[in-house]
């Protein structure tokens, strides 16, 4: 009896100190979104940007731990505060972030979204901190799906930079287009796309977990969106035209095959080249209407931005252009679908207007929506009362010869 009763303490007394409740990634309380492989329910990874991690907790902090095949940034918003959120770096090996720390003891919500898409994350857990510990009920998936595909557009190339900027700490997938445009709509969403894909790459990856993984393969009936949204064909400019067609139906049939119910449009612009696709995918669409398509469509978005990338100003007026037409086309009695103002300053001037004209906003990154070609002699300033400005509390001040500019598109005839 004795040497049975000491045998008991020894297994039960470490139990008994205050450790950090764990909560395991299995936990059904857990909202993952997105491409997810959790085959490994102790150990789920993703490889696409925009994968994301959302729970409910109780709590004054929490940590969690993750492992990543290659450097990777994830963007942290507590309590749907989406004004200068927390991003972090992780890479290899299992480390334990500190996600939040001095919170309010009572419930709280926190989303973690990849940014980019170096290799794939693999979650090991949380642990929480203060209070009345626990994941609570887990949150509401929005009413509405998405699905993007596309190239370094909409994967966010210099996302976080006006100068076209390559480094994966300037990249994103929160404040992009698909991020900003999904949150207007109040719609769950999924970003498959990578810097550099042309339409034939696209084609071969589309179906993958892992881009570059052909066995990684995605199981459609997981998550069947209301609508699909292609952004592709910048990389084949230079092929001919009757090939590059012939790719999109290609790509459209097992678009098509794999979203049955969808709609599907094409969202291409100019900026790159004068031969861009987007000069003809509206004979892609009615060649597909002929066919006897009902539910597919195309749109264009102005480049505004010289021959760069967007940043997330940029990346907010092409969400509004987007959310505007898929309201236009998916509205319905039985399916409502509006469109909430974007969260993102946008540098898209719309009904003849300067956009930001009076300097007064900035993007999340710091940007305010005219283009400049250096750094030196370009400054935002802040004068408030009679300061300087013309209107507002800010000016533009340039020095040493500096020039910024916001081209915008305009027909014969119009007037800014």
């Amino acid at each position: 009896m004795n040497i049975k009763l000491i045998f008991l303490c020894v297994i039960f007394l470490p139990a008994s100190v205050g450790a950090a409740p764990v909560i395991t990634p299995a936990d059904l309380s857990l909202v993952y979104t997105g491409r997810w492989d959790q085959s490994n329910p102790a150990q789920p990874w993703a490889y696409a940007k925009g994968t994301s991690i959302i729970a409910n907790f109780a709590g004054t902090g929490l940590s969690a731990t993750f492992s990543a095949s290659s450097t990777d940034y994830l963007r942290i918003m507590i309590d749907d505060v989406v004004a200068d959120p927390a991003k972090i770096q992780i890479s290899s090996g299992n480390v334990s972030y500190e996600l939040a720390v001095g919170l309010e003891d009572s419930i709280h919500k926190i989303e973690i979204v990849k940014e980019t898409d170096a290799g794939r994350w693999t979650f090991h857990g949380f642990e929480l901190e203060g209070g009345a510990l626990g994941i609570e009920k887990p949150p509401e998936r929005p009413p509405h799906k998405l699905v993007f595909y596309g190239d370094s557009n909409l994967a966010g190339y210099s996302l976080e930079h006006e100068q076209n900027q390559s480094g994966q700490n300037l990249r994103g997938s929160y404040n992009g287009y698909a991020g900003i445009v999904s949150r207007m709509l109040n719609a769950e969403y999924s970003n498959i796309s990578r810097s550099g894909a042309s339409i034939n790459t696209l084609h071969a990856s589309y179906d993958r977990i892992d881009w570059y993984t052909p066995g990684s393969l995605w199981n459609f009936s997981n998550f069947q969106p209301h609508a699909v949204v292609i952004n592709i064909g910048a990389n084949d400019v230079g092929r001919p035209k009757k090939k590059i067609k012939k790719d999109y139906h290609a790509l459209l049939d097992d678009m098509r095959a794999s979203y049955p119910d969808a709609y599907i449009m094409l969202y291409n612009a100019w900026g790159w080249d004068y031969k861009e696709p987007a000069n003809y995918i509206h004979e892609v669409i009615a060649e597909r209407v002929d066919d006897g398509e009902t539910n597919m469509s195309f749109a264009i978005f102005p480049w505004l931005f010289e021959q760069w990338h967007g940043c997330e100003y940029d990346h907010s007026g092409m969400a509004q252009l987007l959310a505007d037409h898929l309201v236009s086309v998916l509205d319905s009695e039985g399916d409502t679908w509006t469109a909430a103002a974007t969260d993102v300053m946008s540098g898209y001037g719309i009904d003849g207007n300067v956009a930001n004209g009076g300097f007064e906003k900035i993007a999340p990154f710091g940007g305010y929506g005219w283009r400049y070609y250096t750094d030196t002699g370009v400054s935002r300033e802040h004068a408030p009362g009679a300061g300087g400005a013309i209107e507002g509390e800010y000016y533009l001040q340039l020095s040493n010869g500096a020039a910024v500019h916001q081209p915008n598109p305009v027909m014969e005839g119009e007037t800014f």
